[in-house]
């Protein structure tokens, strides 16, 4: 997004301009830096070129449309709601990022025709809070994941998918002093007669050398209770301000 700001914003300051930029992948986004800035430049050009309606590459396809044709229904839309309307039509794994002004507006979507795989990145960053704590002292991680709901927090795959990660930080970095790993879903609030707060999923480090006296979240709930707390007559949602 960042790399093609100034002709998206250039673009978006003509009048009545309103248009949509699909850039479909073959594969995942391109770490070697020759094919990521081929993919760059050639996304900038089909901005500036409003003559240019596709273009395509080996290794991906970059169309435009306009925005009443991309989302008929969605003139008025809020943030959180053109993106699920971004994921209906162009798929769960679609990023969406855009410039509006009072003159146009341009959204760019990237979907790939891989499905995502955040392991690695969600690895990385435990592996990166583990380090930026200190290691005489007890800690934990807390992750908030802003494309699940709260409910995929009870489902098996994403537990066991978590506690394969956090089992690799814990038995296989070192990280004896991370007590825990605590996973949420993002903005997700669950409120009770006398209490409210993030419900997640906490995943403890056995291997931690702190003893459990004052650490934190030693009770927890059992799945059934869980699941009654993520009923929609006491979770709402809201977004959190940082």
């Amino acid at each position: 997004m960042h790399a093609v700001l100034p002709e998206l914003s250039a673009r978006a300051s003509g009048l009545d301009v309103s248009e949509v930029i699909i850039i479909t992948l073959n594969d995942r986004l391109p770490s070697v830096t020759p094919e990521r800035n081929a993919l760059i430049e050639a996304t900038k050009h089909l901005i500036i070129a409003s003559e240019i309606v596709t273009v395509n590459r080996p290794n991906f396809t970059i169309t435009r449309e306009l925005y009443s044709a991309a989302f008929a229904d969605s003139a008025n839309a809020t943030e959180q709601s053109l993106y699920k309307e971004a994921q209906r039509k162009f798929g769960q794994n679609c990023h969406l990022a855009g410039i509006q002004m009072e003159t146009g507006r341009l959204i760019v979507i990237m979907r790939s025709e891989k499905p995502d795989d955040p392991s690695k990145a969600q690895l990385d960053a435990m592996k990166k809070a583990a380090m930026q704590l200190p290691s005489d002292l007890p800690g934990f991680i807390a992750l908030q994941h802003n494309d699940i709901s709260s409910a995929d927090l009870t489902l098996p795959h994403f537990k066991d998918k978590a506690a394969l990660l956090a089992g690799y930080l814990f038995f296989q970095t070192g990280a004896d002093h991370i007590a825990g790993v605590y996973l949420s879903s993002y903005g997700t609030i669950s409120v009770s007669a006398d209490a409210f707060g993030y419900v997640g999923v906490l995943l403890r480090n056995p291997s931690c050398r702190f003893e459990d006296e004052g650490l934190p979240f030693q009770s927890g709930l059992s799945r059934e209770v869980f699941k009654q707390i993520l009923t929609p007559e006491i979770t709402s949602n809201a977004k959190q301000t940082i």
